[in-house]
């Protein structure tokens, strides 16, 4: 098992952002919910406390098995850093590419430009960058209005306004999701139990959204 300070200090090392998106990671997961909650209590403490920890989780089932709770929460931690800090890197790389995109495009490489925007493209893909994939697409219209066969621009403007139209549309689905998860972690974190039948028609009604079927 973990011990109670190596815990401890792994939350504190923990920068704002990390942070953030470790509550959002925990709250992607049902079964882990009890992990923000533990996670919460020790964050806000200046030296780790079990006694308190017992007394202000003594009505939750965790707390029987609090070892155990502590052991998950730690590699639930460490699983969502891996998780953050593959995509950050991933955006980082993709920034970098769209730099390169830029600055070549200036010097009007443009053999250059394209090579580089084919990688970012083909990586903001795999990683549904989408905010990002729009601005890869409008640097392809771009590079597009300067190449020299002008032969098949209006097919190649079509295909790109067409990736557009899907990419805005995965955007818009995306969001459209994140609406409908944050009310239902709503109504989940205000009642560990679902107790009244107005709760339980909530979330019902939330289930049969379109989206959710």
């Amino acid at each position: 098992m973990i011990a109670s300070e190596q815990l401890f200090k792994l939350i504190k090392s923990l920068n704002k952002q990390e942070k953030r998106y470790f509550q959002l990671f925990s709250a992607t997961h049902r079964e882990e919910s009890t992990h923000t909650l533990l996670f919460e209590a020790i964050n806000k403490q200046a030296t780790y406390d079990e006694t308190a920890i017992k007394k202000r989780f003594r009505f939750e089932k965790f707390i029987e098995q609090l070892p155990v709770a502590k052991h998950n929460l730690y590699k639930a931690i460490l699983k969502s850093m891996n998780q953050y800090h593959a995509e950050h890197s991933v955006e980082i790389r993709l920034k970098e590419l769209l730099f390169a995109v830029e600055f070549q495009f200036e010097k009007t490489l443009y053999e250059g430009a394209n090579k580089s925007l084919g990688k970012a493209k083909e990586l903001a893909t795999i990683y549904e960058k989408y905010e990002l994939l729009l601005r890869i697409l409008k640097w392809e219209k771009k590079l597009m209005n300067v190449s020299n066969s002008k032969k098949n621009n209006f097919q190649e403007a079509k295909k790109i306004f067409e990736q557009e139209q899907h990419t805005i549309n995965k955007l818009n689905n995306a969001s459209q999701y994140a609406l409908l998860h944050k009310e239902i972690a709503l109504i989940v974190s205000s009642q560990a139990h679902l107790r009244t039948e107005k709760q339980k028609s909530e979330v019902q009604k939330l289930l049969l959204h379109p989206l959710l079927k």
